[in-house]
């Protein structure tokens, strides 16, 4: 807020050739105004990149929009083309050289009001601008999903009806299936390239854990599934699917 304080103040200053103030030192009234400032603020929800990457990219970003690294420059009219222009010849300078998978970067115009000697902002992003190498291939997470919950809870339920070692035994073994299908996706927990190789090797483990499984003792029905999840659209595409019926 100081720096927004500061910025302001530089914008409303009476000694500067253009000013938003109409008058100073007279009876007009100086006490509302509004001034532009403009940020670049990377996108978090979103983001797979190396520090040094980002660094650079932010250096090239704010020396562009005339940020100092002390106070942001502000305008008395908006400057959002002049602004997507030079943020645009940053991102074709970078957009080949950058090696991480992905990055995005936001143009932000931060309207700041001063009304009734009161500061109000509001800011709005303007443009995006992307770097990586998802921008060029697709990129995927690998992920299960089951019902061994409510599978669980549905053997609970028939405690009071099932031997003691049939219980027993098949809360045993959705055990063992969620700790081998989380022990799995934990360890391919990422984000990778789009491949079939991949998807056929996640086929094939979860065949195998099921396979390894077979014959274990089950008094209720549990569902296995995996998943591909886009990691730029979030579309989810299932892979694999398989029901190990009870057999008690």
């Amino acid at each position: 807020m100081k720096k927004i304080m500061m910025t302001l103040a530089a914008v409303l200053c009476c000694t500067m050739t253009t000013t938003l103030i109409t008058a100073c030192g007279d009876d007009d009234d100086a006490s509302s105004a509004t001034g532009y400032t403009y940020e670049v603020q990377v996108e978090t929800s979103k983001f797979k990149a190396s520090n040094a990457e980002v660094t650079t990219l932010m250096n090239a970003f704010n020396a562009a929009i005339g940020y100092d690294g002390y106070m942001y420059k502000a305008y008395t009219t908006p400057q959002d083309d002049a602004m997507k222009n030079a943020c645009a010849a940053v991102q074709h300078q970078y957009e080949n050289s950058i090696k991480s998978v992905y990055v995005r970067f936001n143009l932000v115009r931060v309207t700041t009001n001063l009304v009734d000697n009161q500061v109000r902002q509001n800011q709005e992003t303007i443009a995006t601008y992307e770097f990586g190498d998802a921008t060029k291939r697709n990129y995927v997470n690998y992920s299960y999903a089951s019902n061994a919950d409510e599978a669980r809870q549905s053997l609970r339920e028939m405690q009071d009806s099932l031997p003691e070692d049939i219980y027993k035994a098949s809360t045993r073994t959705i055990l063992a299936l969620n700790y081998a299908f989380s022990n799995f996706f934990q360890k391919i927990n990422g984000t990778y390239i789009e491949n079939d190789a991949d998807e056929a090797y996640v086929i094939s483990t979860c065949d195998s854990i099921f396979n390894a499984h077979a014959n274990d003792t089950l008094a209720v029905s549990v569902t296995y599934a995996a998943r591909k999840t886009g990691f730029l659209n979030d579309q989810t595409t299932e892979l694999w699917r398989k029901t190990k019926q009870a057999n008690q």
